[in-house]
């Protein structure tokens, strides 16, 4: 007998003849509700800004199915491992992501509540994504490694390539068609989500919730010509920014969003170091808001401190002041074309000009530039992607052996 039959009898009759108390799938000992994937399914509308009309929920429901079963697999191989989550660290993860969105601190659990989402159903989610992560870099992360020879193919590759690389800034989601029973369904999903990108709904957001514990690739440039075959040919053909695909992959759908493409002459690159300061922004502030703030941020471009200092002309305490400090290192190649001219001709300790994004406004100083020749390859921060690459891989991998080897029934 299966060791899940038991919890079954400990629901009361009563509850489970509610509808939203039906079994929707079962994952070895855990159950999932239907009050589940209805819950996910609000969540994915309050944060995605996906239309929310019953041709959409058809479509979403498998892989919100999917997603769900595989969050379960994911804290069950971590709790088997020894592995756990504190109620702390699911705490600093929203409060990180509250930061990053430019929310108040402890906002967003009442922002998920005036949607209808229960906190609870996004904590979950966290703690399972908080949980693989664990188990991905304690059990799977331990037995990887990437060789001397390794590094040196791939650096050698990357010298062997065209003198013009052809570059776009991208995000992508890739839905994996698990069996051939799936494809038609993935295609229409992929199809839809398009559709919704297109006409409003937000691609990184979409993308977080139904990555499917698969890699993502969130705004990264790429040189086209490491991508697979068909994604480039369809990256280069697209003229202007917006969504591309679905293109089938051997791994599944891929959607992508192109934000930008660009032609570099590859050479000598340098990398730079900036003390970054950010004013935030609410997402709903109206236009004198923005221009206080702007009038703000141009008072510090005046007096904006030193680079050692981790504060701003003095001021270390920011509490209330919504501004942080943080120091970035990057190649210039790595700036995205907005930036670049802000900053490319800037001597160490100048300051940019203040300039827009999505979580408020910033200002660069730059605090440190050391030039590189033509044909030099960092094989410390190669060697680091080589192994995030096999990293990535086998945890899909492991993954999909546990999805195989585990009892699972889709009663919907």
């Amino acid at each position: 007998m299966k060791r899940y039959l038991p919890l079954l009898l400990l629901l009361p009759a009563m509850a489970l003849a509610e509808p939203q108390y039906k079994i929707a799938a079962v994952v070895n000992d855990d159950m999932i509700s239907m009050l589940d994937v209805e819950e996910r399914l609000r969540l994915l509308v309050a944060t995605t800004g996906i239309s929310d009309s019953p041709d959409v929920r058809k479509r979403l429901l498998p892989q919100i199915v999917r997603s769900l079963i595989d969050e379960s697999l994911q804290l069950q191989a971590a709790k088997d491992a020894g592995l756990t989550v504190s109620r702390a660290e699911v705490k600093a993860a929203i409060a990180a992501i509250e930061k990053q969105r430019g929310r108040p601190a402890g906002s967003l659990p009442e922002y998920l509540r005036e949607r209808g989402v229960s906190p609870a159903s996004f904590e979950r989610q966290l703690e399972a994504q908080l949980s693989w992560n664990q188990f991905v870099g304690r059990r799977i992360g331990r037995k990887l490694s990437v060789s001397k020879e390794e590094v040196a193919r791939a650096a050698e590759q990357i010298r062997n390539r065209r003198k013009v690389a052809e570059e776009a800034l991208i995000s992508s989601l890739l839905l994996p068609v698990p069996d051939p029973e799936s494809e038609a369904q993935t295609l229409a999903l992929a199809k839809k989500l398009a559709q919704e990108v297109s006409g409003g709904a937000s691609f990184e957001a979409v993308a977080r919730q139904l990555s499917g514990g698969g890699p993502q690739v969130s705004d990264t440039w790429v040189e086209l010509g490491q991508l697979e075959p068909s994604l480039a040919a369809a990256i280069g053909a697209q003229g202007q920014p917006g969504v591309i695909g679905p293109i089938r992959t051997p791994a599944g759908y891929q959607l992508v969003m192109l934000k930008q493409k660009r032609s570099r002459e590859k050479g000598g690159d340098a990398e730079m170091m900036f003390k970054e300061i950010r004013l935030s922004l609410d997402s709903d502030a109206n236009v004198p808001e923005v221009d206080v703030l702007m009038s703000i941020a141009q008072e510090v471009a005046r007096h904006p401190g030193t680079c050692p200092e981790k504060g701003v002309a003095g001021i270390n305490d920011f509490e209330g002041l919504n501004i942080d400090v943080s120091f970035v290192r990057t190649p210039v190649s790595g700036l995205s074309p907005e930036v670049l001219p802000l900053v490319e001709d800037l001597g160490i300790g100048q300051i940019s000009e203040p300039f827009a994004a999505p979580d408020g406004l910033h200002l660069l100083m730059l605090c440190e530039k050391v030039e590189k020749p033509a044909g030099v390859v960092d094989t410390e921060k190669l060697r680091g992607q080589l192994l995030q690459q096999k990293l990535e891989l086998e945890a899909t991998r492991y993954l999909r052996n546990l999805r195989r080897e585990a009892f699972v029934e889709v009663r919907l």
